[in-house]
C-alpha cells in the first residue's frame, strides 16, 4: 500500500512509504523514521504521532493538509493499516500528518505564516535586519530609538521627498478635511491648550497635548459609523515584528480593522529620526499583524509628514499647520488623516 505522508514542520513536503495492509501503525512509524533519515535524526519511533489527512470526509492535498486548521487525531499505536486505510486513497492527496515529539504549534503557525510574505517583502526585510544588526541587544532585536535615518536601506528612504502622483497623492491631495462640526469642536479644544500652556512649543510634551486633541477627533469621526467598534487609538505603544528584528514603542497608533497608522512626534524637530522610528513600525505592523495597508506620520504639530508603506518604497506626503490661524490647516490635515483611515 503507498501513502502519502507529510510533517508538521516548517518548509515540509510530501513523501511516499509502502507498507503492508497487514501491518500496524507501529509499524507505519518505523517506516517513516526510515525514509526520513534527516528529519528523524536521533528520534524514537516510538514517540512519533500520526493522523490521518482527512477533513469532513476526504483526503487532503498538500496544500490544506499545511494548514493549522486541520484537526489532528492521533492513530493507536496496534491499529491495523487494513482497518485504518480500507477505502479509496484518492490522487493528489495527503494520507498521513506526522508530528515529532519537539512539534511546536506556535512555531509552526509563525513559519507558515511568514511563508506567505512576498518573496521581495521577505528580501526587503532582510536587507533592514542586516542593517540594523548592528545596533541589535543580546536578545538580537533591535530598538526603534536606536536606529538612525542613515542606517536604513535606500529602500525605505524619504529623500525623493513629497510624492506629486500616484494613488497615495491623489488620496491625501482630495482629501475634502473634516466637518465643520467636529472642526469646531476641535478648534475649541485648541485654543483651550493655547491659553492653558501659552506656549505649543515649550516642550515635546506639551506639543503631545494638541496632537492628541487632533487624533481624538478624527477617531470620534467614526463612532456612528457600521464598523465603529474596529477604530482604535493608542497610546504609547509597543510593537515588534517577528520576522523583522525590531521593537519599540510609537507615540500613538490609530487602527481601523486592518489598517494601521503609526504616528511620531518629531522630538527635537529630528524628522529624519523620528521617520526612521515610524518606519520601523510601519514595517513590524505589517509583519505581526498582518496588515496590507500601513501609514506613517512624523509631525512637530507645525510640520507633517503622512507616510504610506508599499511593497516598493515608503511614499512621503508634506504638509503644515500655521500656528497664526490654524483652522484651515488643521481642518485639512485632519482630513489627511481621516482619508487614511478611511481609504478602502
Amino acid at each position: 500500500m503507498k501513502l502519502y505522508c507529510l510533517i508538521q514542520e516548517p518548509n515540509a513536503r510530501a513523501f511516499h512509504v509502502h507498507i503492508a495492509p497487514e501491518e500496524i501503525v507501529g509499524d507505519l512509524k518505523s517506516v517513516i523514521c526510515a525514509n526520513c533519515p534527516r528529519s528523524m535524526k536521533d528520534i524514537d519511533e516510538c514517540t512519533l504521532s500520526l493522523s490521518l489527512a482527512r477533513k469532513d470526509g476526504h483526503w487532503l492535498p498538500e496544500e490544506d493538509a499545511m494548514t493549522s486548521g486541520v484537526e489532528f487525531k492521533e492513530l493507536p499505536a496496534t491499529s491495523l493499516i487494513s482497518d485504518i486505510f480500507s477505502g479509496e486513497l484518492g490522487k493528489n492527496c495527503i494520507h498521513v500528518l506526522v508530528r515529532r515529539p519537539d512539534y511546536d504549534h506556535a512555531k509552526l503557525c509563525e513559519a507558515r505564516r511568514a511563508a506567505s510574505f512576498p518573496l521581495n517583502r521577505k528580501r526587503d526585510w532582510e536587507l533592514l535586519n542586516r542593517a540594523i544588526r548592528s545596533k541589535a541587544r543580546k536578545d538580537g532585536r533591535t530598538a526603534f530609538s536606536a536606529v538612525e535615518y542613515e542606517d536604513l536601506p535606500d529602500r525605505f528612504l524619504t529623500d525623493h521627498g513629497s510624492v506629486t502622483s500616484g494613488k497615495f497623492y491623489d488620496l491625501m491631495k482630495n482629501a475634502t478635511g473634516i466637518n465643520d462640526d467636529v472642526l469646531d469642536d476641535l478648534m475649541k479644544v485648541i485654543e483651550t491648550k493655547t491659553w492653558a500652556y501659552k506656549n505649543l512649543n515649550a516642550n515635546e510634551e506639551t506639543r503631545v497635548q494638541f496632537l492628541s486633541a487632533i487624533f481624538e477627533h478624527v477617531v470620534c469621526m467614526f463612532k456612528d459609523k457600521t464598523d465603529a467598534e474596529r477604530v482604535r487609538l493608542f497610546v504609547q505603544s509597543e510593537l515588534g515584528g517577528s520576522f523583522v528584528k525590531a521593537n519599540g514603542v510609537v507615540d500613538f497608533r490609530i487602527t481601523r480593522g486592518t489598517k494601521t497608522v503609526c504616528i511620531m512626534e518629531a522630538k527635537n524637530y529630528d524628522f529624519g529620526k523620528g521617520t526612521a522610528h515610524a518606519v520601523l513600525a510601519m514595517e513590524a505592523a505589517a509583519d505581526t499583524n498582518n496588515h496590507e495597508r500601513v501609514y506613517g506620520v512624523v509631525t512637530s504639530f507645525e510640520s507633517w509628514h503622512f507616510l504610506k508603506r508599499t511593497d516598493d518604497a515608503i511614499e512621503r506626503f508634506d504638509d503644515s499647520i500655521r500656528l497664526e490661524d490654524p483652522r484651515p490647516d488643521v481642518k485639512r490635515v485632519a482630513g489627511r488623516l481621516y482619508a487614511m483611515l478611511k481609504d478602502q
